[in-house]
């Protein structure tokens, strides 16, 4: 839920704030009080194409989206424009976490990073 008062408390006190939104409304709202990035959580039912369409009218807003990014559509997030990107669930699986298999995570975050880094920078990072 996003919290204006918060956020706005956070920036005041040079604290780094990234405020979950989930609608365009809250969105703007958000970049509205100074959030500089905005958490897209949970990940809409639309996924990339979602967030494409919601910025082709806002393409100042720098959405990350944290739900159902995974290395099989972390392109698809940045291509639908994305500043970043995060994710918990394809990185720490419970079968690799069970397992304490460290070697596989420390691989697939390679992955990710390097399909990040493959993409190349945003087209409006400053």
């Amino acid at each position: 839920m996003f919290d204006p008062v918060l956020v706005r408390a956070a920036i005041d006190a040079n604290v780094a704030v990234l405020p979950g939104v989930h609608t365009p409304t809250e969105m703007l709202q958000a970049h509205r009080v100074g959030a500089p990035l905005l958490k897209l959580f949970p990940a809409p039912a639309g996924g990339p194409a979602w967030l494409r369409s919601v910025l082709a009218p806002l393409p100042n807003l720098r959405v990350v989206p944290t739900n159902g990014v995974a290395l099989d559509n972390v392109d698809a997030w940045l291509d639908a424009g994305a500043w970043a990107v995060g994710l918990v669930a394809d990185l720490f699986r419970p079968a690799w976490l069970a397992a304490r298999d460290f070697d596989a995570i420390t691989a697939h975050a390679r992955a990710l990073r390097s399909a990040v880094q493959a993409h190349g920078p945003h087209p409006h990072a400053a």
